[in-house]
């Protein structure tokens, strides 16, 4: 090939380089990270100023940039990874980055940390004012307290008070004394009496007066009661019909009411007629007769030998508490040799059968014994 034919070439193959490239390169962007990008695809930038990138054509990164504020302080540093300037705090020559918990020697100042501007920032405590003070070194709000006659009393202490209205007081945070105000009931005829809140309400009729709850009986069939707001409330009683043979009106009641009959004597209701010691008989209020039996305390008799005295209904335990084996009886806490089992009666709680075990002992010797070893036997 000759000069002039290299040459041709050349300026061909130069001629359709760029059409070549163009056909053999991807429409879209290679990430920092590796990875393929079509065009408009979200893209992330290793500039930190760089933000919301997009993948615009072959290789082409379009990014918004961040625009910074100038700091406040003299020296900003830029932190790695960061785009913006900061500033940096300093306390007891140790550095503090913006954000970074701080230490405070005010005990006003709580949860402090770093400022943008390299200032420490801190929540400072409010207190709560109060009359009598008391400042305490290491403690931010002065502790209230309650002052009454020289008296010292702290948050939350009883205290006491004159004044007949004023109940439940205690010291309040504001050293003030709290109390709960009682609440009086309004009534037509209040009378004040000294050391008492409310007034005492009374009832007032023909100049003479009733205390609340008291009865104005002036009829027995509409009986009247004073109440607590000073007025006076009647009602009106309606007698039931009653058909019993003997009747009788009582002076001091508004109905008539029935009478029980027995040999020519009679009873009001309530009064025993025949006096029997375990079924007495008494007079109902429709005059009518009836036995009522005597009803025994639902106890449990902690003996094995219970008796019914002599003119009484109900059981008893003549020797205390006792246990039984057969027709023996022993007495709590005792002993007693029966045959050849030794019987013990004992227990908690109380068991009416006595606890027997056979015993190793010669029956010659428990009999020579026995004397000792024999607890009562009725």
């Amino acid at each position: 090939m000759g000069f002039h034919q290299a040459k041709n070439c050349l300026t061909v193959f130069l001629a359709v380089l760029p059409v070549l490239c163009r056909a053999l390169t991807p429409p879209g962007c290679f990430g920092s990270d590796g990875n393929y990008y079509n065009p408009g695809d979200p893209m992330t930038s290793t500039n930190p100023c760089e933000v919301d990138c997009i993948c615009k054509g072959p290789g082409e990164i379009e990014c918004n940039k961040i625009g910074c504020e100038i700091p406040a302080c003299e020296n900003p540093i830029t932190v790695e990874g960061s785009c913006c300037p900061v500033c940096q705090c300093e306390q007891d020559g140790v550095i503090y980055n913006p954000g970074d918990a701080m230490y405070s020697d005010n005990p006003c100042e709580a949860s402090c940390f770093c400022g943008n501007d390299g200032q420490r920032v801190c929540a400072v405590m409010s207190c709560i004012p109060c009359e009598n003070p008391i400042h305490i070194d290491g403690e931010c709000c002065p502790r209230c307290i309650c002052n009454e006659s020289g008296q010292i009393y702290n948050i939350g202490d009883a205290m006491h008070s004159d004044n007949p209205c004023e109940a439940s007081c205690f010291c309040g945070n504001d050293g003030q004394r709290v109390c709960a105000m009682m609440a009086c009931l309004p009534c037509e005829n209040p009378i004040h009496v000294d050391g008492e809140c409310c007034p005492r309400c009374v009832c007032k009729q023909d100049e003479q007066i009733y205390n609340v709850g008291e009865i104005i009986d002036h009829d027995p069939c509409h009986p009247c009661q004073c109440q607590l707001d000073g007025t006076i409330t009647c009602e009106t009683i309606e007698c039931p019909n009653i058909t019993c043979r003997y009747r009788v009106h009582p002076k001091e009641s508004c109905c008539p009411i029935c009478q029980c009959m027995r040999k020519y004597k009679r009873y009001l209701p309530g009064q025993i007629v025949v006096n029997s010691t375990c079924k007495p008989q008494v007079c109902q209020p429709d005059g009518s007769i009836k036995v009522e039996p005597v009803t025994c305390p639902d106890l449990q008799l902690q003996c094995a030998d219970p008796v019914v005295p002599q003119g009484k209904c109900c059981p008893e335990c003549p020797n205390g508490n006792t246990c039984a084996y057969g027709k023996y009886i022993i007495r709590y806490g005792e002993e007693k040799v029966i045959g050849t089992k030794l019987c013990r009666c004992w227990g908690n709680p109380w068991f009416p059968n006595a606890f027997c075990t056979e015993t190793k002992v010669s029956a010659m010797l428990l009999r020579y014994y026995g004397k000792y070893l024999a607890a009562y036997n009725p």
